[in-house]
């Protein structure tokens, strides 16, 4: 897909850190997002939402499997459309 992502999660508190790097979303963009449990849910900060609006990008909806030791970032992309990204737990 072209994009790296780094996601910080703050489980307890229901909010991430996320950068996002790669052509499909213009060079870099980073902030917090808030989310509910139900993985559909996501709230992106204003400079977050701003950055992603400009390059028509979207993030969809975000999850995590029972395990934890994965999650996926669901997107829409300029050009390539809706995909999902699977990223796994770093420590």
């Amino acid at each position: 897909m072209g994009v790296a992502a780094e996601i910080v999660l703050y489980q307890h508190h229901e909010c991430a850190d996320v950068s996002l790097q790669g052509f499909p979303v213009g060079g870099s963009v980073s902030g917090r997002a808030e989310f509910e449990t139900d993985g559909w849910t996501v709230e992106l900060d204003t400079d977050l939402k701003t950055a992603l609006s400009r390059r028509r990008v979207r993030i969809v909806s975000v999850g995590m499997f029972r395990s934890e030791a994965k999650m996926w970032v669901m997107l829409t992309l300029p050009l390539v459309g809706r995909r999902i990204m699977w990223l796994d737990k770093v420590q």
